[in-house]
């Protein structure tokens, strides 16, 4: 027995959800074009300069440079211009018919008269010890310059005494054999009397010539003097006049003092 087939029922969706679906659709095409960029800025759609002059923002962001001759020139040539296809007078009509600040062409900036700020300067006190250490320098330069060399200047180095025995007169020894005789005289008697007596008269007489010989005896000085060519030489003086250390010349075979 055969039944008759009954189609499937069919799910129709609620009206909202149709709603939602399409929402959600327009939802995410509109955020997709506006990340691409295919739709306007929120953020410069209405600005003046971008309806007005588009290229202030260009100008607005150059680097400023000092104004030259021929661009103060064709500064004040463009004010007789025009703005977006309206012809102004002059440059101050471009500022009265727009209230944007783009459209307000930049006056040129004279150059900075002011002087540049130079280095500090060295301290005072250093560079015034310079110049007094430089004038110390060229002093002693102009006093060697004018100081000839002394070849024939020295310094004492040393100074030797030398003692010269002077030969006996005779008066001496003659003295000394009298006291000599004398004092044997005294000693002993008859042939031991005679030998004192002589021994004493010729010890007498021998002292006596050494006495009168130291007596009579002369002092001599040996100077040595380097002399300022590294020269050595040694003087001969009857006076101990020179000491170790003095300056001396020599003049005619003679030591001065300098």
């Amino acid at each position: 027995m055969n039944h008759p087939s009954t189609p499937p029922r069919r799910h129709n969706l609620h009206p909202l959800m149709l709603v939602a679906a399409v929402v959600l659709i327009l939802f995410c095409g509109v955020g997709i074009a506006s990340f691409m960029g295919w739709l306007p800025s929120s953020k410069n759609a209405g600005r003046p300069e971008q309806l007005v002059n588009p290229a202030g923002e260009q100008l607005a962001t150059a680097p400023s440079s000092p104004p030259t001759a021929a661009t103060q020139s064709s500064q004040y040539a463009a004010g007789a211009g025009s703005i977006n296809g309206v012809p102004t007078a002059s440059g101050s009509g471009a500022v009265g018919t727009s209230g944007s600040s783009a459209d307000i062409v930049a006056s040129p900036v004279a150059p900075s008269t002011q002087p540049r700020v130079e280095a500090p300067v060295r301290d005072e006190k250093l560079q015034r010890e310079r110049e007094r250490e430089r004038a110390r320098e060229r002093a002693v330069e102009r006093k060697n310059a004018a100081t000839p060399a002394c070849n024939y200047c020295g310094m004492v180095e040393e100074v030797n005494e030398t003692s010269t025995r002077a030969a006996g007169s005779g008066v001496g020894a003659a003295g000394g054999a009298v006291v000599g005789g004398l004092l044997g005289r005294q000693v002993g008697d008859g042939r031991g009397r005679d030998l004192a007596t002589i021994a004493g008269a010729i010890g007498g007489a021998v002292v006596g010539n050494q006495v009168e010989g130291k007596a009579r005896a002369t002092k001599q000085y040996d100077v040595k003097v380097r002399m300022n060519d590294g020269e050595i030489r040694t003087f001969h003086t009857d006076s101990p006049v020179w000491r170790r250390g003095d300056q001396v010349k020599v003049v005619e075979g003679m030591l001065q003092s300098r």
